[in-house]
């Protein structure tokens, strides 16, 4: 049971980033405006949302080598989604003067169900004992490191852009 739960993990990581990214600003179901909004609130908003589903990427990268930490990173990047759901969902945070569209509606009622079980299974998978080639994940070098660091920055500040002019524009 517990090794299913800690391959159930990454894939519910990555189908929460995948239907996260969906609902970019801009994108495929996301059209509302938040011009209402103050463009630095927008901006840091962005940020959050974006360091969210790539956080959530590499968690599942690593709950997938069984890291206890990437459990517990999990189970953080579950609250994130639920949050930003549910404060979406009840018209909490951010508030747009654009009625929310039936597919945004799905995608963040289905987001929010998914982040259940995350915030529930991540932690208890996080102090199982380590798996039998003892759950430690090999490091990459350095250099591939820095560049993947370096590539990751450039496409979270090109997302961020992007989402933050589509969400003020009108």
């Amino acid at each position: 049971m517990i090794k299913v739960m800690k391959s159930a993990i990454p894939a519910l990581l990555v189908v929460s980033a995948l239907l996260f990214s969906s609902s970019i600003p801009g994108g495929p179901i996301e059209n509302r405006s938040f011009s209402n909004l103050s463009p630095v609130v927008v901006a840091s908003f962005n940020v959050f949302l974006t360091a969210l589903g790539i956080g959530s990427l590499f968690a599942a990268y690593y709950a997938r080598k069984a890291r206890r930490g990437a459990f517990l990173a999990a189970a953080i990047c579950g609250l994130g989604y639920f949050l930003v759901y549910i404060l979406d969902l009840f018209r909490i945070f951010p508030v747009s003067l654009d009625a929310m569209s039936s597919r945004l509606w799905d995608v963040e009622v289905a987001g929010a169900i998914l982040a259940v079980p995350l915030m529930l299974l991540a932690p208890v998978a996080a102090f199982q004992p380590p798996d039998e080639d003892g759950g430690h994940a090999q490091r990459a070098p350095m250099k591939a490191s820095l560049w993947i660091g370096f590539v990751v920055g450039v496409i979270a500040l090109a997302i961020i852009a992007f989402a933050t002019y589509s969400a003020i524009r009108k």
